[in-house]
């Protein structure tokens, strides 16, 4: 079975206010069978304070799909999203690396 990892770059409305929202929906998507983690990278341009990366990982494509959908509902990642000024780019991707230096 191949992990997937879902990729969303954002804009933040605030940072701290993000932070906090996040800390409180982590470990309640991370508790979702078949979500493997939720990593998040922060830009280092100043020009771009608020712009970062939200990386989740999946079992698989069905439950990133599944999981996904739930991100929606439930109250604690609602929260998060609420903080959202702007998604740039959100997509699932696969990670190839062994492939290539196989």
């Amino acid at each position: 079975m191949t992990s997937i990892t879902e990729f969303f770059v954002v804009r933040l409305l605030d940072e701290d206010a993000a932070a906090h929202a996040r800390d409180s929906a982590r470990p309640v998507f991370c508790a979702l069978e078949g979500v493997q983690d939720w990593r998040t990278y922060r830009s280092v341009a100043k020009d771009r304070p608020t712009l970062f990366v939200e990386a989740y990982t999946f079992d698989s494509a069905e439950i990133a799909k599944a999981a996904g959908a739930q991100f929606s509902e439930l109250a604690e990642t609602k929260a998060f999203l609420g903080q959202i000024e702007e998604m740039l780019v959100g997509q699932h991707f696969v990670d190839i690396t062994k492939e290539k230096s196989e």
